[in-house]
């Protein structure tokens, strides 16, 4: 998990969010004009029923950026705990320069 998966997540939670308090405002106004729209447009189930349907997406939006956060904040403590146990004298992996140059300026060594 990166921080911009995290991130992306979140955003996608904003908009959703956003989109969510827009159809509530909307709902409360709608309301106040209902009476000379009668006939016209949604009714007040269609709109109930967008209005659940984008509180589901939201809520599991919201679920997921949980999820991926706290897998980011395991794999942290996972890396502080692997950077504790190991020896800071040896590296983790040595790439092809550095074997070269150990052999180069070690063999007399050996």
């Amino acid at each position: 998990m990166s921080r911009d998966s995290i991130r992306e997540a979140e955003k996608a939670l904003a908009g959703i969010g956003r989109t969510l308090d827009e159809k509530k405002a909307k709902k409360t106004s709608s309301l106040k004009s209902m009476w000379g729209m009668i006939g016209m447009g949604k009714t007040n189930k269609q709109r109930l029923v967008e209005q659940s349907e984008l509180q589901r997406k939201y809520d599991l939006q919201e679920e997921k950026v949980y999820r991926l956060k706290q897998e980011q904040e395991k794999m942290e403590r996972q890396a502080a705990e692997a950077g504790d146990q190991k020896d800071e004298g040896v590296p983790l992996f040595v790439d092809r320069t550095t074997s070269d140059w150990i052999n180069n300026n070690l063999k007399p060594f050996r």
